[in-house]
């Protein structure tokens, strides 16, 4: 998705990924900005996992910084899927990212993995929801950054198991590096759990 015009905009794009069963893909989305008007972003990503399937998205934001992106990607996956994504956050004034998964089926795995660089007045957060509604379900959760500058971020990483989800495994964690004392960084992990025989962990 390259930006490039002679005056202000505001974008929506909608990207629908629907996996057939016992088939794979890997797919790269890059997101770049190629002069400095003001461009607003709404992108949605929807992914359908069926059983037996693996799929990996990878997803590259390198914009100017009176840009802004609102992205959300939203997945589901049935029985023994595998979904990962990767969050590549380079460059951008405003950025928010919100993943929601949904794991339905039972012996679903699902990594969401996020990077991030900030500086000047940039601000980037990320927002997940890890629905486990089945048993016997793998979530991996791990985000990542490097703040400098007047440089804000913020992650908000919730895993929910639902009563039924039992032999859930589940793990959460943010690390972040602030290189100077003006940067800021908000971090809140949660977890909603209502089965008994589980293993989740943030940190």
């Amino acid at each position: 998705n390259i930006l490039l015009d002679d005056k202000n905009l505001l974008v929506q794009h909608r990207n629908l990924f629907v996996i057939g069963e016992n088939s794979q893909a890997r797919i790269v989305i890059c997101d770049h900005t190629l002069c400095d008007k003001d461009f607003l972003t709404n992108s949605v990503t929807e992914i359908f996992a069926s059983k037996s399937t693996h799929f990996d998205i990878v997803k590259m934001q390198n914009e100017h910084n009176d840009s802004t992106q609102l992205s959300s990607t939203f997945i589901n996956q049935e029985g023994k899927s595998y979904v990962s994504t990767n969050i590549i956050t380079l460059h951008g004034g405003f950025i928010r990212n919100n993943i929601e998964v949904k794991m339905t089926g039972e012996g679903c795995e699902n990594n969401s993995f996020g990077l991030y660089l900030t500086d000047k007045e940039q601000h980037i957060s990320n927002h997940t929801i890890i629905e486990h509604a089945s048993p016997n379900c793998l979530s991996n959760q791990k985000f990542k950054g490097v703040l400098d500058d007047n440089g804000s971020g913020a992650f908000n990483g919730k895993i929910l198991v639902n009563k039924d989800a039992q032999k859930t495994l589940a793990y959460q964690t943010n690390n972040n590096i602030l290189l100077t004392d003006e940067a800021t960084m908000n971090t809140k992990p949660q977890l909603t759990i209502y089965a008994d025989d589980v293993k989740c962990s943030h940190g």
